[in-house]
């Protein structure tokens, strides 16, 4: 089972200052191990929007090859 887990990083840019991203932490938990496995960190400043892709990818479960592509497409 793939777990999305939504991250937060905090940038500082030259010409707007302070930037908060947030991004998607992708791991495996099979047989009581966790793996981590991709993490993007700097996909969305919305919260939201990302909390809400992280909840979709983990119902529906894409192979975290794929999530690259995915999220190009929708965005």
């Amino acid at each position: 089972m793939y777990l999305y887990l939504l991250t937060e990083s905090e940038f500082v840019l030259p010409d707007t200052g302070l930037c908060r991203c947030f991004g998607l932490r992708v791991v495996r938990v099979q047989k009581g191990r966790v793996e981590e496995l991709l993490l993007l960190p700097d996909i969305s400043a919305d919260r939201s929007f990302v909390m809400h892709l992280a909840q979709l990818f983990t119902r529906l479960q894409p192979a975290p090859v794929h999530l690259r592509d995915i999220l190009q497409d929708m965005l």
